[in-house]
């Protein structure tokens, strides 16, 4: 996919090209928000709210889950944002496009959004932003095994690693996360 901007309408679309036969093609646009939402206005409870921005988390994998268009990216971008305005330090997303921009100065923090040009860059980006030691790292779309391995990896080098992934359901969705980055096999915590 790519990114457009469609300048006369006012949006920013999200274009996949998907050739039909040889002389026929489709492509998918999908739009999205050219800002992001304020994070008090997501909906979240106040517990909630305070325990994504405590400072003491600072290592570890989130994932925001959910089915393609249920608003990952839009509540990712929001958490990213308040994040870096409320704890600091320094952020890094990878995405594929870069979908809502929130690069820049934030409070007491600052994000820079990289843009790759193929989704199958991710994994190699990753491993490259954990030379730059950013506090938060954001991978905008985890699709492949590779990928979810270099999310867990990165995050126990100690970094705190947010992520996207597509999923129906928790349960289903962490088992399958859980299987891409373990190589097709889910750990289990067996204490009495």
């Amino acid at each position: 996919g790519f990114a457009y901007l469609w300048r006369e309408a006012g949006l920013k679309l999200r274009v996949k090209h998907i050739p039909l036969s040889p002389d026929c093609s489709v492509y998918l646009c999908r739009s999205y928000r050219l800002e992001p939402r304020r994070f008090s206005d997501l909906g979240l409870s106040k517990h909630l709210e305070s325990v994504l921005l405590d400072p003491s988390i600072s290592s570890g994998v989130g994932i925001i889950l959910g089915k393609p268009g249920a608003g990952k990216t839009t509540f990712a971008s929001s958490f990213l944002k308040e994040r870096s305005k409320v704890v600091g330090g320094l952020t890094w997303t990878i995405e594929t496009p870069v979908e809502i921009d929130i690069q820049g100065r934030h409070g007491n923090g600052y994000i820079f959004q990289r843009e790759l040009g193929d989704i199958s860059m991710i994994s190699d980006a990753v491993r490259d932003l954990v030379r730059a030691t950013p506090n938060v790292m954001f991978v905008g779309e985890v699709i492949d095994d590779e990928t979810a391995r270099e999310v867990v990896q990165a995050s126990q080098a100690g970094f705190l690693v947010i992520c996207t992934y597509h999923g129906s359901d928790i349960p289903s969705g962490l088992e399958r996360f859980s299987r891409a980055a373990g190589g097709g096999t889910v750990s289990q915590d067996r204490k009495s």
